[in-house]
């Protein structure tokens, strides 16, 4: 298999598109999704004008595990749940879910504007901002960090579909990858073209024999898989793995009908490999987002000495942020082996709409030049951090 997951390399059109669709108009492309479901209503300057205090959010509900009521030994099923409920990747998750999947056609609250979730939680971008202005941080994060020339983004609309189609293979590809890993079947097997077909029990693996360090040999390794998925949300299906093993079969087919993008935002001088090589800026840089929401002239002495160090060092890195909404067809269930119990999901053939948000990060490397511009960018690879807010968004900061 070509290593395309989410390479920008062959899918650079994949964030691109949609960055010329007004703001109200976005909105209401995510409220018509679905038919049915609840309406929805220069190259320093994008932080300063994009950065905005936002209060504390509280962790993100997701579906109650249905039990099967046809099920004589439910009772069985039940204590199943409880125990399960208290295992490690569960805590992580902030979730009362099995497998750590979210199956509803109900859109996310806190992408509803003018609900409470949105009220406080917003695009959830991390640092405490919310955007003050998704459209115009979008075009500027496009133009000034991704190298998209203004007249693609405001006179060809055809781009917009080629964002909805590469976003959505992009996901179904990433998490054929995730369950190729951490189960130990093929991906070829798993992965249909556009389509995602897995059952845990067609190829159980007993991941006793495997070391630490290393996937079942017969998945996609770690090292192919991490630059796509970030390790976090690796770990979360592997736990999942390891905690259901022999206790439960997970069913999950979905094929992604198209994609709409959610937001786009940067952060300019932020990304995990610097938060790991200066863990001090971490601070620094909370209270950057801080003072911008309060004064922005206090801010000031800090972003300089950003700029400061990013001239000393002849380098830095920017975190690119990208929300889509993918609507699926899709079938999932989760079954107690023990009782034959559906302990999650729905266990039906057909499939059904559910709505997933898939969160993807994009590190843009930046070195100063002699040029008409200041810097040039170098636009590194897509990789999947959240879906479904599962890690209440892994937020960067």
């Amino acid at each position: 298999m070509k290593r395309l997951l989410l390479h920008t390399a062959s899918r650079r059109p994949l964030t691109l598109p949609v960055l010329s669709v007004p703001s109200c108009v976005l909105e209401q492309k995510i409220s018509t999704v679905v038919t049915g479901c609840r309406s929805v209503g220069g190259r320093k300057s994008s932080l300063h004008s994009s950065s905005q205090l936002l209060g504390r959010r509280s962790p993100q509900q997701i579906d109650k595990i249905n039990t099967s009521s046809s099920v004589e030994d439910a009772a069985a099923a039940e204590a199943l749940r409880e125990s399960m409920i208290r295992a490690p990747f569960q805590r992580a998750a902030g979730s009362k879910t099995l497998f750590p999947w979210r199956s509803t056609n109900e859109i996310m609250g806190r992408l509803i504007p003018g609900s409470e979730e949105f009220r406080r939680n917003g695009y959830l971008l991390g640092g405490n901002v919310i955007s003050s202005n998704p459209t115009f941080d979008a075009y500027a994060t496009a133009y000034l960090f991704m190298g998209v020339p203004l007249s693609e983004m405001m006179f060809f609309s055809q781009w917009q579909d080629d964002t909805a189609e590469n976003m959505a293979w992009a996901f179904s590809q990433a998490m054929s990858g995730i369950l190729s890993n951490a189960y130990g079947q093929s991906f070829e097997t798993i992965s249909k073209e556009r389509k995602l077909g897995f059952d845990s029990a067609a190829n159980p693996t007993d991941t006793d024999t495997a070391t630490d360090a290393e996937a079942p040999s017969a998945g996609l390794s770690n090292d192919f898989l991490e630059p796509m998925v970030e390790k976090k949300l690796l770990s979360l299906f592997h736990d999942a793995q390891e905690y259901g093993k022999d206790q439960l079969q997970v069913r999950l087919e979905f094929k992604p009908k198209n994609a709409h993008m959610v937001n786009l935002f940067v952060f300019p001088f932020l990304s995990r490999n610097l938060l790991k090589i200066q863990p001090e800026i971490k601070d620094m840089y909370t209270q950057l987002l801080e003072f911008m929401g309060t004064n922005p002239r206090d801010a000031m002495p800090i972003y300089n000495e950003f700029v400061a160090d990013f001239g000393d060092r002849g380098w830095t890195e920017n975190t690119v942020i990208a929300q889509v909404l993918v609507p699926c067809e899709e079938v999932f269930w989760v079954k107690d082996l023990a009782t034959g119990a559906i302990i999650q999901g729905v266990q039906d053939s057909t499939p059904r709409t559910v709505n997933h948000l898939v969160r993807m990060e994009m590190v843009v490397r930046s070195r100063p030049t002699e040029g008409f511009f200041p810097f040039e960018h170098e636009q590194g690879n897509w990789q999947m951090t959240d879906i479904d807010d599962l890690l209440k968004g892994n937020l960067l900061i």
